[in-house]
């Protein structure tokens, strides 16, 4: 099982927060805070998604919001889901007076999705199919749940970029150099392209793909994430360019698949 620190290093008005503390999770599968900046990252997957006025949309996991927030404003109605009351109840609160058109309900993303078929115009995972382990389950419940002529957007962590073969790295030295246990650890499920793209080559649909190509690592060894030098200068972790090619060597991916 690949594990990777129980660890966020948050860049949020300027400062960077961490929070590691065990007794301070509640039920959040990762991490206390999951307020994650809107980045140029985010910036990218929301002109990806590229939402429309009335759009109906899943958003699973939704966190804090960073994407289905702004979907929102520019008109999207917006179904949440996540598995954390504690997550759920920080969002509720995020969005109340607003006036946005967000709802949230409690829903494991491996079992069965509790929405009919052919509900949604657009279903999005974003930044959560990594600690998924049943991968190819929840993109057939993605595809049972929109409508044809809908768009499913799936983002994962691949496998074969360079970054990750460097946190790969780190893990090991942290577990075999410095005697690191895995108690505050979560699993995380690193796959190539073809091995996301699977479960729509048999379905009535195309399949678009992105990539993003990190200049260095999220961690290093012996400091791992809390030098936070990525978040304070974003051109090191998405030096983001069109290069198709290059897909299948890319850090991070997305899936755009669009049914029949």
């Amino acid at each position: 099982m690949n594990l990777v620190y129980l660890e966020s290093t948050i860049f949020n008005k300027g400062k960077i927060m961490t929070s590691v503390a065990k007794n301070e999770l509640k039920d959040h599968l990762i991490w206390k805070h999951w307020d994650l900046p809107y980045s140029r990252h985010s910036e990218e997957i929301l002109k990806i998604i590229n939402v429309k006025e009335g759009d109906k949309v899943l958003d699973c996991a939704i966190g804090e919001g960073r994407y289905a927030i702004p979907m929102a404003a520019q008109g999207a109605d917006v179904q949440g889901v996540d598995n954390s009351d504690f997550i759920i109840e920080r969002l509720s609160k995020k969005i109340s007076g607003k006036g946005l058109k967000i709802t949230v309900k409690k829903q494991d993303l491996r079992e069965r999705l509790d929405f009919d078929d052919n509900v949604f115009d657009i279903s999005a995972t974003l930044g959560t199919m990594v600690h998924i382990d049943k991968f190819e389950h929840v993109c057939e419940e993605f595809y049972r749940i929109t409508k044809p002529g809908g768009r499913i957007i799936v983002e994962f962590t691949n496998k074969w970029h360079i970054t990750s073969l460097l946190e790969k790295l780190y893990q090991v030295i942290d577990l075999k150099f410095r005697s690191k246990k895995f108690d505050n650890r979560v699993p995380i499920y690193l796959r190539s392209m073809s091995t996301a793209k699977k479960p729509f080559l048999d379905k009535d649909c195309t399949i678009k793909t992105y990539g993003f190509y990190p200049i260095l690592p999220n961690a290093f060894p012996i400091v791992g994430t809390k030098l936070g030098i990525i978040q304070k200068i974003p051109g090191l972790s998405y030096g983001l360019k069109k290069l198709s090619f290059l897909n299948n060597f890319c850090q991070i991916g997305i899936l755009e698949i669009t049914k029949k």
